[in-house]
């Protein structure tokens, strides 16, 4: 198995294709997901292209963060490595091809969206109890 410029937080471990991961959430229940690009390993794919990496999650939605494939990388915090891939699963996820709603950075898009209602909805309880308090 060839090794990517992308590692695992705070380890040596790098990260494959095929890989268990797990996403460790806020406020929200953790998921789990299998690593399907890594540019270097991964033939090469335009929709992602060499400066971004994708996972799958176990409901179906696609994910792509995007690193510097020149020099050495960690993941966020909070993804860590549930189980690595076997040969099997390694060489059956070096033939990824990006699916049609993958669309590069959606997976920002979504969070800062996500994470935008949240302090909106903040906001509200604040000014709601201040004017009544």
């Amino acid at each position: 198995m060839s090794e990517s410029n992308l590692y695992y937080a705070g380890t040596k471990t790098p990260v494959l294709p095929g890989d268990r991961i797990k996403i460790n959430r806020i406020l929200r229940p953790n998921v789990y997901a299998t690593v399907t690009y890594i540019p270097g390993i991964n033939k090469f794919d335009p929709k992602i292209g060499n400066d971004q990496w994708s996972y799958k999650i176990d409901n179906g939605d696609y994910y792509v963060i995007g690193y510097d494939p020149l020099n050495k990388n960690y993941t966020s915090k909070r993804i860590s490595l549930s189980a690595r891939a076997n040969k099997e699963d390694y060489e059956k996820s070096k033939s990824f091809i990006a699916p049609s709603e993958i669309e590069g950075n959606a997976s920002i898009l979504g969070e800062l969206l996500w994470l935008f209602g949240l302090s909106v909805i903040i906001f509200i309880v604040i000014f709601v109890f201040k004017v009544i308090l």
